[in-house]
């Protein structure tokens, strides 16, 4: 039943050329869409790797790709990166910056020339995750308050409301300095 359908769908948004899309491309798709393996798609996982495929020409784009890919905040994708901060003001040419940007689920060379060519403004043609992470944080949130917030998410089980009082010591509704 599936096949049917996306085949239908399928024909439709590409312009129904009287051919349907063959058992291989079926099955090769709902692989990709099932990235979990277990034979049903949810729609968050249709919805992920839908945006997981688009391709990454901004920064934008990068940031979208990684929380479809599954990281939590901007933060963790820079960190897993460089090594936990170990190459942060490391110079590094093109061909070490893509291997590290294939390690955060950014494989296609025209997607590593293009964030290569946003980020890298020295005359020596190099760059390095510390000048990446400035520029992602000019389209995220604050970078260190979205780890906060992915914390947050993991230790209260996505309950915000419990971590709130549990920062209110004094129980009054307001958190103050002191208590955060």
């Amino acid at each position: 039943e599936w096949r049917r359908v996306l085949s239908k769908h399928y024909n439709e948004s590409a312009g129904d050329d009287g051919k349907d899309c063959d058992r291989k491309d079926c099955d090769f798709i709902f692989e990709q869409l099932d990235f979990r393996g277990v034979g049903v798609i949810s729609v968050n996982e249709f919805v992920i790797a839908v945006e997981a495929a688009a391709p990454v020409r901004s920064l934008e784009d990068l940031r979208r790709r990684w929380l479809a890919t599954g990281f939590a905040s901007m933060t963790q994708a820079i960190r897993k990166m460089d090594d936990n901060g170990a190459t942060t003001g490391q110079r590094l040419p093109f061909d070490e910056f893509a291997r590290l940007l294939t390690s955060v689920n950014i494989n296609d060379y025209g997607e590593q020339v293009a964030l290569f060519g946003l980020i890298c403004s020295d005359p020596d043609g190099t760059t390095s995750v510390g000048e990446l992470a400035s520029a992602v944080a000019t389209v995220s949130p604050a970078l260190l308050l979205e780890d906060v917030r992915d914390r947050l998410l993991r230790k209260y089980n996505g309950n915000l409301e419990k971590a709130f009082f549990d920062f209110d010591m004094n129980r009054c509704g307001r958190i103050n300095r002191q208590e955060f």
